[in-house]
């Protein structure tokens, strides 16, 4: 899967997808997307989003043809796998979210939680960095 994060200035704008539909009655974002969360969102393509529980996958990024884990999928505002079709080869296919929807998926960063993996997995973790 494909997806682009957003930084900087466009994340508040993609956090703020988080208030549709099932944070509907929630008035400040900062209460469901905290600092801890990446977040992707608007890419019409069908493989940009994720389904209804793949929520633990792990998201990767390249970097000089290294690929390093960066997030783990927490939830989603779209389900693109809602409907459980699925192809001659048994396999889910994904719908295309209508540009409405402006769906939105949030990954917990690992580097805002590297502190409690840490404390909590050292001996069984390697940390390299991502230079």
């Amino acid at each position: 899967m494909n997806v682009q994060i957003k930084t900087k200035a466009s994340r508040p704008m993609c956090a703020s997808g988080a208030l549709q539909k099932i944070y509907a009655n929630v008035s400040n974002v900062d209460e469901v997307v905290t600092d801890r969360f990446l977040c992707s969102g608007e890419d019409m393509s069908l493989e940009a989003h994720t389904c209804k529980g793949e929520s633990g996958g792990s998201l990767f990024v390249e970097r000089r043809q290294r690929h390093f884990q960066v997030g783990v999928i927490s939830w989603g505002t779209y389900d693109p796998c809602a409907r459980h079709n699925k192809n001659d080869d048994g396999e889910v296919i994904r719908d295309r979210p209508s540009k409405e929807s402006k769906p939105r998926d949030f990954y917990i960063s690992l580097f805002q939680v590297q502190d409690w993996l840490r404390k909590y997995l050292d001996n069984s973790l390697t940390f390299i960095p991502m230079q």
